[in-house]
């Protein structure tokens, strides 16, 4: 046996099993039973059926309530290996990547962008892309959090329809299906830019709020956040915010996007829709969305 680790027994020679050292140690350290265990497809089949067969011997159960199987991680649709030299590191895409900004959230995005039972693939677009997701998360909170509660009550003779508690317990509702849905997380974030946008129509002054369902709104978005892993008392978040409120350009860019709305509206009043839908589908990319009546 080429096993330098081996003793003799009743059997014949032996050595540590794999599948026996992961059943004591969950054993020891989580019980007999517990709630999930994990680890990618290809240890399904032998090692975790392995780990039931010992457990089911010894304590007569299935030691696991949930088992989470992960699907392969690629890179620009090729399997990784060592082999064929295209394997990536994490610390490789913090290291590489230029931009500023909080990366280690982007990636956050990115692995929980795809079903954790379906393969995703890394390249440097979905990476960019996972960003602006977070970006849009961020500035979801970014823009609760100067706003104000003080913001929220409208006057009496306001037009503006007020958001209702049973509006927003339907978003929240379709949030929390999203995970109890096999861990759907993909769906979870999609549930959760479409938060933001109620909170842009908001902060846009064309919904109106209740002063406890704003404080609720927020409460519920820094959750949402943190399931994520976007910690909102993390040090990185407090320096965009730093950064993003001291930001001499925060203006200029609104008068940008004015600018960009008139240039659409001359477009789509000469009939020139081609224009107007490329500016349309340009500011959709970047997170915006336009209404019907600009």
């Amino acid at each position: 046996s080429k096993h330098i680790m081996k003793w003799k027994s009743p059997w014949g020679e032996g050595y540590p099993g794999w599948h026996i050292e992961c059943t004591t140690m969950s054993q020891k350290y989580l019980g007999k039973k517990f709630d999930i265990h994990g680890g990618g497809m290809d240890l399904k089949f032998p090692h975790h059926d392995c780990e039931i067969a010992q457990s089911e011997v010894i304590c007569n159960e299935n030691p696991a309530n949930y088992w989470l199987h992960t699907n392969m991680l690629t890179y620009n649709k090729k399997k990784m290996s060592k082999s064929t030299g295209n394997s990536i590191l994490l610390k490789d895409v913090i290291g590489g990547y230029a931009k500023e900004g909080p990366v280690i959230f982007a990636i956050r995005i990115f692995l929980l962008s795809g079903h954790y039972r379906s393969v995703l693939d890394y390249n440097e677009k979905t990476l960019a892309d996972s960003e602006k997701i977070f970006a849009r998360i961020f500035n979801g909170y970014s823009r609760l959090l100067d706003w104000g509660v003080g913001n929220s009550v409208a006057p009496i003779n306001n037009k503006k329809p007020q958001i209702s508690h049973d509006e927003l317990e339907n978003v929240y509702i379709g949030l929390e299906n999203a995970l109890l849905d096999d861990f759907n997380t993909p769906k979870f974030i999609s549930e959760l830019i479409r938060l933001t946008k109620i909170i842009e129509k908001l902060v846009n002054k064309k919904l109106t709020i209740s002063e406890d369902s704003l404080e609720h709104l927020f409460n519920k978005f820094v959750s949402y956040m943190y399931i994520l892993g976007i910690d909102a008392s993390h040090p990185e978040i407090s320096k965009l915010l730093i950064l993003e409120s001291g930001n001499e350009n925060y203006d200029e860019i609104n008068k940008l996007k004015e600018i960009i709305k008139k240039i659409r509206n001359k477009a789509r009043a000469i009939a020139d829709y081609d224009t107007s839908d490329f500016i349309r589908d340009e500011l959709t990319k970047l997170g915006y969305e336009i209404q019907a009546k600009d």
